[in-house]
C-alpha cells in the first residue's frame, strides 16, 4: 500500500480522507511524540496483542466476558494514557489541531470536501470525542509510520 495516497474511510455515516502534513509539521508532530514511542511499543502494543490472542470470539462472549475484555484493555493502556495526560496542554493541543488539519469531510450532497480544522476552528458540530480519537489516531498512524519503517524495526 503506497503510504502517500490518502486514506479514505468512513465513520459515524461520514467519509472522511486523511491527508498528508508537510515535512516540517510532521517533524514538530513526531517531536512532540516522540516521548509516548517507548511506552506505546514496549508496554502497550505487546500486551494489547497478548489479550488479543486470549478473547474469545464475540459470538462466544458474555456480558461479563465483554466488561472483563475491556478492563483488561483499559489497564494494558494505561501507562500510555498516564504518558498522555502528562503532556503539557499546549503540546496535546498542537498534536490533535495538527491532526484535524489534514482530515476532510465529504459533503452530504457528496460534492465538495471540507476541512475538519482550519484557522482554529471546528467545521463540524456532530465531530464528538471518539470520532476526533479516531481521526487524530489515523493521521498520527500516517505520519509516524515512515519513521517507524525508517527504523527497520
Amino acid at each position: 500500500m503506497n503510504k502517500l495516497v490518502p486514506q479514505k474511510f468512513t465513520l459515524q455515516g461520514h467519509e472522511y480522507i486523511v491527508g498528508r502534513l508537510d515535512l516540517f509539521e510532521a517533524m514538530k508532530l513526531q517531536k512532540r511524540l516522540g516521548p509516548l514511542m517507548p511506552t506505546a511499543f514496549n508496554n502497550v502494543l505487546y500486551e494489547m496483542w497478548t489479550a488479543y490472542g486470549k478473547s474469545m470470539p464475540e459470538s462466544k462472549a458474555t456480558l461479563s466476558d465483554k466488561l472483563t475484555e475491556f478492563g483488561t484493555l483499559l489497564a494494558v493502556c494505561q501507562p500510555l494514557l498516564d504518558r498522555i495526560a502528562a503532556m503539557p496542554d499546549a503540546d496535546f493541543d498542537f498534536c490533535v489541531r495538527t491532526a484535524l488539519s489534514v482530515v476532510e469531510r465529504r459533503s452530504e450532497d457528496g460534492k465538495t470536501w471540507t476541512r475538519v480544522y482550519s484557522g482554529g476552528t471546528l467545521a463540524f458540530d456532530d465531530i464528538d470525542f471518539t470520532t476526533t480519537c479516531i481521526l487524530v489516531s489515523a493521521v498520527v498512524q500516517r505520519e509516524l509510520r515512515p519513521f517507524i519503517d525508517a527504523l527497520n524495526l
